[in-house]
């Protein structure tokens, strides 16, 4: 388990090699603003240990 990376990550990088950020722009943007976290079951194995239970549409 472990965090989520998040998309603006790239985004903020992109923007600084570009030019369109400065430096201190670029690392204001980095900031962590809320974690989340993932779980990540990468063997066959590993999926034995999950079930069904519900869904919710949002």
């Amino acid at each position: 388990m472990g965090a989520v990376a998040n998309d603006d990550v790239y985004r903020a990088i992109t923007l600084y090699m570009t030019g369109v950020l400065s430096k201190e722009q670029t690392l204001e943007a980095l900031k962590i603003r809320k974690l989340f976290n993932q779980m990540v079951f990468a063997t066959e194995h590993s999926l034995q240990y999950l079930h069904f239970e519900t869904r919710e549409f949002v």
